[in-house]
């Protein structure tokens, strides 16, 4: 980090380069409300290598920014499995985080100058009755670049966030039932001073998901198993009709300044009835 030795000015221009790894252990209960709903993760890991560098001017006599603007450069890959065992009907969503990673230097009440990053999972599920649901999916992401400036939108861009993934989805019981399982992934550059009265921090959040919706009509499970072939029957009246896909954000902050998508995307990969009739 280069300070300037102009007393009303702070010029900060970083980079940083780090591998974090997070994982839950096994059959971790993410979110319970006895006796109705008890969703588990089977698994839940995350690993990636992110370089931050950027630019910061700050100038304390006017109380201006006068330039910020970052690049991010990321690959992740996010794995995670979910169990839901529901007693009767029941709607909710839910998010869960362990705690952040912090990479920076920290003064209490002075200073706060660093990377972080939070990795988060979650669902929204809906059964109309008892049923058992899980769902499995794996993305990954090679070379992500994010080069935002906050008080420049038109210079902001983004490039090579197009993840691979793999999914699968299971359900027994005779109900209509959704589950959209999610992962995110938030990078930000924590820059506060004097107890955040002046808040610089600036980051970016990727959120890839599933979107699985079923009605199952009679009492066998089907599993999706990763299939992509699109087909959609006119009818589904014994069997199991599933709709499931794939969704990807990028969202990006500037504290008060900025905060927008730079990039979504929505793949339909099934809508299919499987039929035992």
């Amino acid at each position: 980090t280069n300070t300037t030795n102009d007393k009303r000015a702070l010029v900060i221009d970083p980079k940083y380069t780090f591998s974090p790894s997070i994982a839950l252990a096994e059959d971790t209960v993410l979110f319970e409300y006895d006796p109705y709903v008890t969703i588990t993760a089977d698994n839940a890991s995350f690993s990636s290598e992110i370089t931050f560098s950027g630019y910061l001017a700050y100038n304390w006599f006017l109380w201006k920014l006068e330039a910020l603007y970052f690049d991010i450069d990321a690959g992740f890959k996010a794995d995670l499995g979910l169990t839901a065992d529901v007693k009767a009907s029941y709607e909710t969503a839910f998010s869960y985080a362990p705690a952040s990673l912090y990479y920076g230097v920290s003064v209490p009440g002075v200073l706060e100058l660093g990377p972080m990053l939070q990795f988060s999972v979650g669902t929204e599920i809906g059964v109309s009755a008892a049923a058992q649901l899980s769902t499995a999916f794996e993305v990954a992401l090679a070379n992500g670049n994010v080069h935002l400036d906050v008080l420049d939108s038109k210079k902001t861009g983004v490039s090579g966030w197009t993840p691979t993934y793999s999914a699968g989805a299971d359900i027994n019981g005779q109900v209509q039932a959704y589950l959209n399982p999610s992962a995110s992934l938030t990078v930000e550059i924590a820059a506060k001073a004097f107890g955040g009265l002046i808040d610089l921090s600036t980051g970016l959040t990727a959120k890839p998901g599933f979107d699985n919706s079923f009605t199952l009509t009679g009492g066998v499970g089907v599993d999706l198993g990763g299939l992509k072939n699109i087909t959609n029957g006119a009818g589904c009246t014994q069997g199991l009709q599933l709709n499931s896909n794939f969704t990807f954000a990028l969202d990006a902050f500037a504290t008060q300044w900025y905060s927008a998508t730079l990039y979504e995307v929505e793949v339909p990969l099934l809508d299919k009835c499987y039929s035992w009739a």
